[in-house]
């Protein structure tokens, strides 16, 4: 047995527990840097037009407002059906767009929403009702008559998923993820950007489609296929290799097709008569379902579930798709407002109603729920200011969305222009920037007898209550900031508040 001295065993012994606060210091930092960041499944999708090339050089001069009107509609139409997306970059004649999947029914929700914008789309530009009353007053007849005589224009799309991680140091990054960054322009704007595999993967597969298609990344087709009804929209068209994907393996080029929404007509119908002719993925689809001579047997192309199941299995991304469930279920449990991390703003503003039961003198409080801001505090609800909406219409649109109730905004009558009346303003540290706000006073329409269900049901917060004056000092603890000034404030100010009421 070898015997240390004191010196040796203090040396050894200073050594470990150096050895031992370097290892705690780098597992705290990795907390809180995890802390900061966030891990989201995000469903990219985007719509091109087809033949816009071809298109200028028919309409040499009016081309311009023709394809700002395609993608103007698509714009419009994408905001109409998923009001939570958000417009991630425009190329050319080609539009992108990405939306946060807080649960799995988001994404079979968001797949009907858009193949209705496409299959809409190109029914306006087969039928000419792309232009808006706007836009033909710009134009004579004529001019308007040549742009609606010219077909050749139709919209093609393209869909598919990625983890995104928020944070981009790389020593977190972990197997299927993908990042997001930000490159500021000044000091209040910046501009938002997706690098990785299954982004690289996704503008691949979106070449992959043709005129009035989508088509969908294989995560994608997995998720949707554990549908019957959605199942059978898949359909696998042919397999190729990817630049850059699988390796070289051959990957399944698969379109989505909904006969409900495109009018009743079935996949096979809504080919062109001639359209194996001109198009080799059209010709590959029939070829491959009526021979089992080619190189991969004839179920990988009619049995859209085994074929998936199938490939799945060979090309090992059980673990991927097991990742991706798993994220959208920490989503759904964290319902903080995920979109605010890919706002192309810095400057954040945000309106908190103090929501009133005028009638029973009682405020409406509301515990936040799994958020990584003031998580498990008292609030009284909060809504974001938006740039195309009136200040009004954006707080009674999101606490209607988050509470269910139905509120009227206390304006400042004084004004010509009539907006919410300020009571105060504040500020709450958001990791790398200041989220200000400004504080209103609401009205309750209904009465709080009619709302409880209606909160109840929103699920979005861990607890609610309607509190009066007297039970404003029981809440001394797990509050945000100023919690009971503004309510005191509001109490003092009620009769001037609620003057018609009182």
């Amino acid at each position: 047995m070898v015997i240390l001295s004191r010196l040796t065993q203090n040396d050894a012994g200073s050594k470990l527990k150096q050895k031992y606060v370097e290892v705690l210091d780098k597992f705290n930092d990795k907390k809180e840097i995890e802390k900061k960041c966030s891990r989201t499944v995000e469903l990219f999708f985007s719509f091109d037009i087809v033949n816009s090339t071809s298109y200028k050089d028919t309409n040499y001069f009016g081309w311009q407002i023709v394809l700002t009107a395609v993608l103007t509609n698509i714009k419009n139409s994408v905001a109409k059906e998923i009001p939570e997306a958000q417009l991630w970059r425009v190329l050319g004649d080609e539009i992108i767009f990405f939306v946060t999947i807080k649960n799995m029914e988001e994404i079979y929700a968001s797949i009907d929403s858009i193949y209705r914008v496409l299959t809409t789309e190109n029914a306006k530009l087969r039928n000419g009702n792309f232009l808006e009353d706007k836009d033909q007053d710009t134009y004579n007849k004529n001019d308007i008559m040549l742009m609606k005589s010219n077909k050749i224009l139709a919209v093609q799309a393209a869909a598919w998923l990625a983890i995104i991680i928020s944070n981009n140091d790389k020593s977190y990054l972990e197997p299927y993820e993908n990042i997001f960054t930000k490159y500021y322009i000044n000091e209040n704007q910046q501009i938002n950007e997706f690098l990785g595999h299954d982004i690289d993967t996704g503008f691949r597969i979106k070449k992959e489609t043709q005129n009035r298609r989508l088509v969908v990344s294989i995560e994608l087709a997995k998720i949707l296929s554990e549908r019957t009804e959605y199942l059978s929209r898949l359909h696998i068209i042919t397999y190729k290799c990817l630049k850059g994907v699988w390796d070289g393996r051959l990957y399944p080029i698969i379109w989505y097709h909904d006969a409900e929404i495109n009018g009743g007509v079935s996949f096979e119908d809504s080919f062109f008569y001639d359209e194996a002719i001109y198009s080799q993925m059209s010709k590959e689809y029939f070829q491959n379902r009526n021979t089992n001579e080619g190189a991969l047997t004839s179920y990988m192309f009619s049995d859209v579930y085994r074929a998936l199941n199938k490939i799945i299995k060979d090309q090992q991304l059980e673990d991927k798709m097991n990742r991706t469930l798993q994220i959208i279920e920490e989503t759904e449990n964290d319902l903080r407002a995920v979109e605010n991390e890919f706002n192309n703003h810095l400057l954040e503003f945000h309106c908190a109603a103090v929501c009133c039961d005028v009638k029973n003198r009682r405020i409406l409080i509301a515990k936040r729920k799994n958020r990584k801001i003031l998580s498990g505090l008292w609030e009284f609800g909060c809504a974001k200011a938006k740039a195309d909406q009136n200040l009004c219409d954006s707080i009674i649109k999101e606490y209607k969305n988050d509470f269910g109730i139905d509120i009227e905004i206390v304006c400042d009558e004084t004004r010509d222009e009539k907006q919410p009346k300020p009571l105060a303003l504040y500020q709450v540290n958001k990791f790398d920037r200041l989220q200000k706000g400004v504080i209103v006073a609401a009205k309750l329409i209904g009465g709080q007898e009619n709302m409880d269900n209606a909160i109840r049901a929103k699920g979005k917060h861990e607890e609610y209550k309607w509190i009066s004056k007297e039970e404003i000092q029981n809440y001394k603890e797990n509050i945000i900031p100023d919690f009971q000034n503004t309510l005191n404030l509001v109490f003092q100010l009620w009769s001037e508040l609620f003057k018609e009421e009182t």
